[in-house]
Formats: structure tokens, C-alpha cells, sequence
């Protein structure tokens, strides 16, 4: 999910070099496939296997203070919706949004970590 701060960023810096972007997956897009997990995004160009313990592609075998990085696009997670960001964006504070202060159904952490999960 992008936001903002993001766009404000890639613009300075495409003002020195206008051949560098930030990417950015808008999983609204992808939401309402029969199989999310067969999107552009988790093919050989991008990010590679979309299920288990990420062994390929450009994040391959990372490790996260609580264990390796997994992806769980097939197993019962699911991508934000936009409901999801509509929900997020009626906060104000990084708190309201963010483990452990936020109500469930504002937490970026709870719907970001249904995608991307640490083996434990």
C-alpha cells in the first residue's frame, strides 16, 4: 500500500534522476482474483513464489526477528481491500493504526500481516 509520503518522496527524487520510481502494489487490483496469488506480482519478474518461506526472488531466504519471511497469499490471508484503507485513513496517529494501541478494525499491522508472515 502506498501513500502520501511516498509519492512526495519518489517526486524529489525523480527532480535528480527522472529514470528512478518506487514501486508500489496496489493490491485492490488483485483483490478480486479467483487466485491472488497467480497477479503479475508473484510472477518470475517480481517477487517469485507467493506461498511459504520466500526462497526466490529479490527478498530470498531474509530473516526477521522472529524468524524467517513467509508469504501467505493462498493459505486463508487476504490483500487489502479498500475498505481496508478507507478504514485506516479515517486515523490520524500512527497509533491508531499500529500494534498494540489500534482497534482491530484500523490496525495496518492486522491486515499487512495476512500477506507477509514470519515462521515462528
Amino acid at each position: 500500500m502506498c501513500n502520501f509520503d511516498c509519492y512526495r518522496f519518489e517526486e524529489a527524487i525523480q527532480r535528480i534522476n527522472g529514470q528512478v520510481s518506487i514501486p508500489c502494489w496496489d493490491t485492490t487490483l488483485d483483490i478480486d482474483m479467483v487466485h491472488p496469488r497467480t497477479t503479475i506480482v508473484f510472477s518470475s519478474e517480481f517477487f517469485r513464489n507467493s506461498d511459504g518461506q520466500v526462497t526466490t526472488g529479490p527478498f530470498a531466504n531474509w530473516v526477521t526477528p522472529i524468524g524467517a519471511l513467509t508469504r501467505n497469499i493462498a493459505g486463508g490471508s487476504t490483500l487489502f481491500t479498500k475498505a481496508n484503507i478507507r478504514s485506516i485513513l479515517t486515523r490520524f496517529q500512527t497509533r491508531e493504526i499500529t500494534v498494540p494501541t489500534a482497534l482491530l478494525q484500523f490496525n495496518f499491522e492486522f491486515f499487512r500481516n495476512g500477506l507477509w508472515k514470519s515462521l515462528q
